[in-house]
């Protein structure tokens, strides 16, 4: 499972990084050309820069280990809305755009129809690594530990990527179940050291004891 999930993770990762920068690029060349919309390019690529200044050290084992895993989750699922929003915005400023009048091919419209796939594959991509450490990591450790446990987890938990746990968390063990296990032995060999220690009565000697000191 771990060979499979590190593998996962980094294809992963990689569509991210690599569709973030094509994104981050298409963003830029559109914006020299249009006068209009530029509000949503420029939105888009905001987000292309986040998200690969927040890939790279994800894809660093020694740089992920420093990041509390909330905020690694948090971001998954910041970006899943943001690059929804920016597909939403792309689509609608390009979506029925025709890229060709009088002839003429527009580069502009060309490259914001391809922002479009961009950023719908982004979108899918993070809520596929938001839904797979959801079902893999958050769940499972919710339901072996608590909450609390797992808000302070530290990254170094998981494999490269921080999608999937590094082991497998144990169940938990009830706390009175363990506290009543702990006891109970204890008691029980306290009752036994007692019975040890007291002596039967030895009633034939302490009447003889007293026959005599009345004599």
């Amino acid at each position: 499972m771990s060979s499979i999930s590190t593998y996962v993770s980094t294809a992963i990762r990689v569509v991210e990084f690599l569709f973030a920068v094509i994104s981050l690029g298409l963003s830029g060349a559109i914006i020299h050309q249009i006068d209009s919309s530029k509000g949503r390019i420029i939105y888009t690529l905001i987000i292309a820069m986040f998200s690969i200044v927040y890939l790279i050290p994800v894809a660093i084992l020694d740089v992920l280990n420093l990041i509390p895993f909330t905020v690694v989750y948090i971001l998954e699922l910041i970006f899943f809305v943001f690059w929804l929003v920016a597909f939403a915005l792309i689509s609608n400023s390009f979506g029925d755009l025709s890229c060709t009048a009088d002839g003429v091919t527009y580069d502009f419209c060309q490259e914001g129809k391809a922002l479009i796939a961009m950023t719908l594959i982004l979108w899918l991509t993070f809520s596929t690594s938001l839904i797979l450490t959801a079902i893999f990591s958050v769940i499972p450790l919710v339901q072996s530990t608590s909450v609390r446990e797992v808000i302070n987890l530290p990254s170094n938990d998981f494999t490269w990527g921080g999608i999937f746990l590094k082991t497998e968390p144990k169940e938990s063990v009830d706390a009175e179940a363990e506290v009543g296990k702990d006891i109970e032995p204890t008691l029980e060999e306290a009752d036994q050291t007692v019975l040890d220690e007291v002596k039967p009565l030895d009633v034939d000697q302490d009447i003889g004891s007293t026959n005599v000191d009345i004599l």
